[in-house]
């Protein structure tokens, strides 16, 4: 997981910059969240917000169709922030 306060700049840059190659290593952060029901109590400052908000602003297949699978995903934490970033980044998604 990510908790180093700075991580925050770093992704928000990632999602900015919204090349294709941040898309598999930001996917990999969350699904340790995805496969972990505990993982946001366990680490709280892990940065799942910024990671989907970064998805959603690089696009592309790969990127939306994995924040469209975590809405039927039954445990993870962040749906409301896919909903939302999906809606403010890719509206006809």
């Amino acid at each position: 997981m990510i908790e180093d306060p700075q991580a925050a700049y770093i992704i928000r840059a990632m999602g900015d910059i919204g090349e294709k190659v941040f898309v598999e290593p930001l996917i990999s952060f969350l699904d340790i969240e995805k496969n972990d029901p505990m993982a946001y109590e366990k680490y709280p400052n892990n940065h799942g917000r910024e990671i989907v908000h970064a998805l959603a602003k690089i696009g592309g297949d790969s990127a939306l169709s994995y924040l469209e699978s975590l809405l039927h995903h039954p445990k993870f934490y962040w749906k409301h922030t896919v909903k939302h970033a999906l809606r403010i980044y890719n509206p006809t998604s």
